[in-house]
Parts: C-alpha cells; sequence; structure tokens
C-alpha cells in the first residue's frame, strides 16, 4: 500500500505548456528564438541554444504555483 506521500506527490503533477519560437536561415542556424506562454506572453528571448535551459529555469522558478 502506498504512502500519503507518495500519493500526494502524483497529485501535485500537472502539464504546463511553454511555445520555443525560432528564426533559422538557410542553413538550419538559429538566427534567434523567443519563448512565450500558452496566453502569447513573452517568457524570454535567446540568440544561441545554450542560453534556453536558463530561461526555461527562470519561467518555471517564477510560476510559482500559476495555473494556466
Amino acid at each position: 500500500m502506498p504512502d500519503d506521500d507518495t500519493a500526494s506527490r502524483l497529485i501535485e503533477k500537472r502539464y504546463l505548456t511553454l511555445v520555443i519560437r525560432l528564426l533559422v536561415d538557410g542553413r538550419d542556424e538559429v538566427q534567434r528564438g523567443v519563448l512565450v506562454d500558452v496566453h502569447e506572453k513573452s517568457v524570454g528571448q535567446f540568440r544561441q541554444l545554450d542560453e534556453l535551459p536558463d530561461l526555461v529555469t527562470h519561467w518555471l522558478e517564477t510560476r510559482g504555483n500559476k495555473q494556466d
């Protein structure tokens, strides 16, 4: 029988949506990108893919317990 902690962690899980829009050139290299939430609000912009993880992490941290 699972403990109450396991059940409560499963209940707290939810899906979130974050859209990644990329502008790429003819060589398929990223020129610029933007992250937007489901309400079309800009979350952040980037020019290199290695900037993406920090933007996503920041978005998750600032969301708190907001629900979309």
